[in-house]
């Protein structure tokens, strides 16, 4: 059986699909990292604030612009290239530095994290999320801001319609 040399951990094991990734070139074709090694740099990575933001992109674009099943697929979008919601982001950073929109909390980017060599999402509360201000609108510039994971989640799928109900109810019982 071929071996082959980890180039960052410098250990030695078997030229296989179990400790080293398939290459995207084809004329080679393991990569020349461990899986061990490789996980370990793409965790660092996805804790940063760009492979943070580069992972958000990726898991809101693949449901709104490649599922065909998406609810909202029919919706018109502007936000549709990576390089358009990195604007966007860092434009609410000059505004609102790295506070919620809605909270004004500050905004965290934890990824993943490695529990024994193997990576695991968690959820954790405050992290950025990109929400759409109207639920029953695209991902345009003027339809979404960036808030904490909890907000948008808590929010869900309120609709304006239903926030004019609650206001004119309240109203009608004159508690405002």
């Amino acid at each position: 059986m071929m071996t082959r040399q980890c180039i960052d951990c410098k250990k030695v094991y078997p030229l296989t699909r179990k400790y080293f990734a398939i290459h995207s070139i084809k004329k080679i074709p393991f990569k020349s990292k461990c899986k061990l090694c490789t996980t370990k740099l793409d965790s660092i990575y996805r804790n940063t604030e760009r492979g943070f933001l580069m992972q958000l992109t990726n898991s809101w674009y693949s449901r709104a612009f490649k599922n065909k099943d998406y609810i909202h697929g029919s919706l018109y979008h502007n936000i549709t290239t990576k390089k358009k919601m990195f604007k966007h982001w860092e434009e609410h950073k000059k505004k609102y530095g790295y506070h919620c929109f809605y909270t004004k909390k500050i905004m965290t980017h934890l990824g993943s994290v490695l529990e024994n060599g193997k990576r695991t999402s968690r959820k954790t509360r405050t992290n950025i999320s990109i929400d759409r201000i109207d639920n029953e609108k695209g991902y345009t510039k003027e339809n979404t801001v960036f808030c904490t994971w909890d907000f948008n989640d808590r929010k869900g799928s309120v609709t304006f319609d239903m926030c004019k109900k609650i206001l004119k109810a309240v109203e009608q019982k004159g508690e405002l």
